[in-house]
């Protein structure tokens, strides 16, 4: 379900305090002044996103389009991006923190569900051993190692990983260390469930959860999408149509 704000009843009631030649510009500077308030309803939606979510990524606030209106068709669309060339389209991972209830799986997550790994009706969390990038998410160069240990994707991707861990890593003393990825409760079952990496070094190993799982919860609404575009038009858009008219009315061709 997407903003969809049509301005047609408005407009009849507009055209019975014009005159001609307003008339006969009402379509343009109403189409004029609906797409530039679009812009700012689109700006509006863009901060609270920084206001309620911990670090948006630029990928998340780059997830708004709008559909313009024309003469013709005298409404516009505001709402999340349905298609990407990479990635999960952001109208699947933000309709619960816009509409509450469910958090969708991420792409990882359903892998390791696949595998057997995730139980159902759990979702995976960063934990200690996690990298995370500037945004607060798992990286997606560690992802990628563990799907390929765990053998959760494709034998190409899980025998490039294996080549690159087999020259092993060093640390800052030389001592030459191998990483494992292993999916349990360590500790005699004292543990978490998730996945683990095992690190081990030539005087011994050490182990520390990278993902752990943990029942998925309901999302509240976070995101208040519709009220936050609905409260940009009852602001904007009078003011817009008064400047569009202005306009259209001191370039027409015909003197008012």
């Amino acid at each position: 379900m997407s903003v969809i704000i049509s301005i047609k009843d408005d407009l009849e009631k507009l055209k019975r305090q014009l005159n001609a030649i307003e008339r006969e510009q009402l379509p343009f500077a109403a189409s004029l002044s609906m797409n530039i308030t679009a812009k700012s309803a689109k700006s509006d939606e863009i901060e609270e996103m920084k206001r309620v979510f911990d670090r948006p990524t630029p990928f998340a606030l780059n997830s708004l389009y709008i559909k313009p209106s024309t003469k013709t068709d005298l409404r516009i669309t505001l709402w999340l991006k349905d298609d990407v060339f990479k990635g999960t389209p952001a109208n699947k991972y933000l309709a619960a923190e816009v509409y509450g209830g469910e958090r969708r799986m991420k792409r990882f997550e359903r892998a390791l569900q696949a595998r057997g790994y995730l139980p159902a009706g759990m979702v995976a969390v960063p934990g200690a051993g996690a990298k995370l990038d500037a945004y607060g998410n798992i990286s997606r160069g560690q992802i990628v190692q563990i799907l390929s240990a765990l053998r959760a994707f494709g034998e190409q991707g899980y025998a490039a990983n294996r080549a690159r861990t087999r020259k092993g890593a060093r640390t800052p003393k030389g001592v030459r260390k191998r990483a494992e990825f292993f999916v349990g409760r360590p500790g005699g079952g004292r543990g978490p469930l998730g996945v683990w990496q095992r690190t081990s070094f030539a005087f011994g190993s050490a182990v520390k959860p990278v993902l752990i799982f943990v029942r998925s919860t309901p999302y509240r609404v976070r995101f208040r999408f519709f009220d936050v575009a609905r409260a940009t038009f009852e602001r904007e858009w009078a003011k817009q149509f008064a400047y569009a008219l202005q306009f259209a009315l001191s370039t027409s061709s015909k003197p008012s």
